[in-house]
Formats: C-alpha cells, structure tokens, sequence
C-alpha cells in the first residue's frame, strides 16, 4: 500500500537559499518517522537544518528561517 502522506506533499513550494548563501538539500523524510522532513544547507560549514512536522510546514519554516539572521 503506497504511503498517503507521500502523495500528500505539496511539491509546488520549494526551499529558499540557505542564508549563508549555500544551497539547500530537498526535503527527505526523517529515517524511522512518519510526516517528518529535514532540509539542510549544502555547504559544510553551515549548521543550518530544520526539522518539521509535514511536509509544507518544513519547507516553510526553512524559508522563513533562510530569511532571518538570528543572532
């Protein structure tokens, strides 16, 4: 039986560029969790990662995180 939430997804939204410019991973689904997605940046000395509760909710709280500098 094909997995619901995977066809669920709203492919249309997209990540931002991380905010050190680096380019951000797709979104994979967390190894062992159902609705769980991670997106990280590319680059290797960037720590910025996220990981969210459905699919559309972690591409959005990447962007809004690829938009902020938190200090």
């Amino acid at each position: 039986m094909p997995d619901l939430l995977l066809e669920q997804k709203d492919t249309s939204i997209q990540p931002a560029a991380c905010r050190c410019g680096g380019l951000p991973t797709k979104p994979v689904m967390v190894f062992g969790c159902k609705h769980r997605w991670m997106i990280r940046c590319s680059v290797e000395l960037c720590d910025a990662m996220i990981i969210g509760q459905g699919y559309d909710d972690t591409v959005n709280g990447w962007n809004h995180l690829a938009q902020h500098l938190f200090r």
